[in-house]
């Protein structure tokens, strides 16, 4: 009876690796017929392998060559804090021999800074790893409130040059950031350039401020500085004959603190 038993078992198998061979050779899969209930029990139970799981291919994203490494993807909004920063002008003015008698002013070659800290808004940045772009805001500064050595130069500001009572704000809008170094990491002194829409007197240039800005945490500080003039933006610089003369070209700076909302 054993005898019999394994002689069935070896008919089985052997027909199992016949019809296997078959399947894999031909170029048509032949059917395998049912096996019968005694087959089956002989049979040995089949080696299941589970499928390997599909890998995932990464996608190539392309991006602007911008800022900071290490923040988590996603838009981050900072906020100005008027305490802590300040918008000033340069210039430079050239006293002419009559200043003396005219304003008590000596003859010569000075320059001339006005400052205030009303300066206010956001500005947020799409950050991505080591990856950055600008993604709104705006910075707004009161002119009204600029403030030199000398008010009486101050009040000929807001009402005769830059007519700063009629058109109190200027406001800048940046819209790219470029050359940003690579390899930057929080809490270094960065240095890029922000580019935007500067807009003073209700006329609108083209602006690109060189910043250095530091990132610690929630808090982003730095200063900005760009060069412009004053017949780009719709007045003349003042001249008076033998009294005054003061250069085209002046130069805007804003030292700020910012504070992530």
């Amino acid at each position: 009876m054993l005898k019999k038993h394994q002689s069935l078992l070896l008919i089985t198998t052997l027909a199992a690796v016949m019809l296997l061979a078959a399947a894999c050779g031909g170029n048509k899969a032949t059917p395998t017929p049912a096996p019968s209930a005694d087959d089956t029990a002989a049979l040995p139970a089949p080696n299941l392998v589970q499928p390997e799981s599909p890998v995932a291919v990464e996608q190539s994203v392309s991006r602007s060559p911008v800022s900071g490494p290490g923040a988590a993807a996603g838009a981050r909004t900072f906020r100005i804090v008027p305490e802590q920063s300040e918008a000033r002008y340069e210039v430079d003015e050239e006293f002419l021999g009559g200043a003396s008698d005219a304003i008590n002013k000596l003859a010569g070659l000075i320059e001339t800074v006005g400052r205030t800290r009303a300066v206010k808004g956001d500005f947020q940045f799409n950050i991505s790893g080591d990856q950055v772009t600008v993604a709104g805001g705006s910075i707004v500064v009161d002119l009204t409130t600029l403030a030199s050595d000398d008010s009486r130069r101050d009040q000929r500001i807001r009402t005769q040059y830059l007519e700063s009572s009629q058109y109190p704000l200027a406001e800048f809008a940046p819209t790219a950031i470029k050359n940003f170094p690579a390899g930057a990491a929080e809490g270094q002194d960065v240095p890029f350039q922000l580019l935007g829409d500067l807009t003073i007197r209700n006329i609108t240039q083209p602006a690109t401020f060189n910043v250095t800005a530091k990132l610690e945490g929630n808090a982003l500080s730095g200063t900005a500085r760009t060069t412009l003039l004053m017949t780009d933006f719709g007045f003349e610089p003042p001249n008076i004959a033998n009294i005054l003369k003061v250069a085209d070209e002046f130069v805007v700076t804003i030292d700020f603190t910012a504070v992530q909302q």
